[in-house]
């Protein structure tokens, strides 16, 4: 009766012969279980559908927790860059400021130098050399060489430098009462040209330094030259050290 029922389906379907011929409990049943086995093949592919989708609803769920959480890190790092560029913006301005104190300070530093002139090659017998003697020193000296009569008046302080050696005479640091003073006695400098002395300007450790690095270019070029405080001149050309890239540059 099964098998009846079933020719009867194929029949209506229109797409079998009206006299196949006998059909066979075999045949049906042959067909019967291609079609169960189909089923199962069918059933499996959509549990394993079924499976993947989990999977990947699981995969979803994951991605979007970590999203959550990225866009919270990238929230909280967001504040963090912000504190960073003010904290850098900060030390900027506070650079500039350090920059403009050092050099108001150096300015002031040396200011307070101007009235002030460093002999070199004074004799130096005795390490206990009063400020008095050494003042007497100098008086004798700008006498004897640069035809200077100096009064104890015009000197404010007069003293050595650093610690007495037998090999080599400390430096001795005047101290003038009047900057005029001062400029002519240094106006006598080439008076000493020969001689086992010699004077400079007291300056700042910056500007010592800058002075430094000027009068080595100027030896490099084999040129005359003349420097007035940090501005080294060689002929028509101006010429100063920056201190950002320690270089000596060209100005105009």
């Amino acid at each position: 009766e099964c098998a009846q029922v079933i020719r009867r389906l194929l029949m209506l379907s229109g797409d079998v012969e009206t006299n196949p011929g006998p059909v066979t409990s075999s045949e049906i049943l042959s067909e019967l279980q291609k079609l169960s086995a189909g089923q199962t093949k069918l059933i499996e592919e959509v549990k394993g559908l079924k499976s993947q989708l989990q999977i990947t609803d699981r995969t979803i769920s994951d991605l979007g927790r970590r999203m959550t959480d990225l866009e919270g890190h990238y929230q909280g790092l967001s504040t963090l860059r912000a504190e960073v560029e003010a904290t850098v913006t900060r030390a900027v301005h506070a650079a500039r400021q350090v920059s403009d104190l050092e050099a108001r300070v150096d300015d002031t530093e040396n200011r307070s130098r101007r009235k002030n002139l460093i002999f070199y090659g004074v004799p130096d017998p005795s390490p206990t050399e009063t400020f008095a003697q050494s003042e007497q020193r100098i008086i004798r000296l700008c006498s004897e060489l640069f035809d200077v009569t100096l009064d104890s008046k015009e000197i404010e302080r007069a003293h050595r430098l650093g610690r007495h050696s037998v090999e080599r005479p400390r430096p001795i640091i005047v101290n003038f009462s009047f900057f005029k003073t001062k400029e002519a006695i240094l106006s006598n400098g080439r008076k000493l040209k020969g001689t086992n002395f010699s004077m400079g300007e007291d300056f700042s450790r910056s500007v010592r330094n800058t002075r430094k690095h000027l009068l080595a270019f100027a030896r490099s070029k084999s040129a005359p030259f003349s420097l007035r405080y940090k501005t080294l001149l060689i002929g028509s050309k101006r010429y100063v050290f920056d201190e950002s890239c320690q270089s000596v540059k060209e100005i105009s």
